[in-house]
């Protein structure tokens, strides 16, 4: 019986996340000034995010024992993991204490799926978390 229950979870799941992705990416090119103004802000904090440190890698040749091609190997390393936490974990569903500290959780709780898939699946968006 639990060979069949795992079964239809992972197509259930893929489903949810098109859902999301459909939804996100409707909420963005829904016209050309939301479009344009996620993009350019997404950019201009990108950019700042990444410029502080780099030019300090630059300055210094490097940070403290690090040298400048470590210091751009972190700046990527941790641009990736933010981006893969924005795009699967986005909302509060990141701050899982934030959640429960709110009284949110409960919605969770009353969803017809398990709470890993609700989980999951509430908070993908991967046109605004890249």
């Amino acid at each position: 019986m639990a060979a069949k229950t795992e079964a239809w979870r992972a197509p259930r799941l893929l489903r949810l996340w098109g859902i999301y992705a459909r939804m996100e990416f409707l909420i963005m090119t829904r016209d050309l000034k939301t479009f344009l103004s996620w993009t350019v802000a997404d950019g201009l904090l990108n950019i700042a995010a990444v410029s502080g440190m780099l030019l300090l890698a630059q300055r210094f040749a490097g940070i403290g024992p690090w040298t400048k091609y470590q210091v751009i190997f972190l700046l990527g390393y941790g641009a990736f993991t933010d981006g893969l936490v924005g795009t699967f974990f986005n909302y509060n569903v990141s701050f899982i204490s934030r959640r429960i500290g709110r009284g949110q959780f409960d919605h969770t709780l009353i969803q017809p799926q398990p709470i890993w898939m609700s989980l999951l699946t509430e908070g993908f968006s991967p046109p605004s978390g890249l």
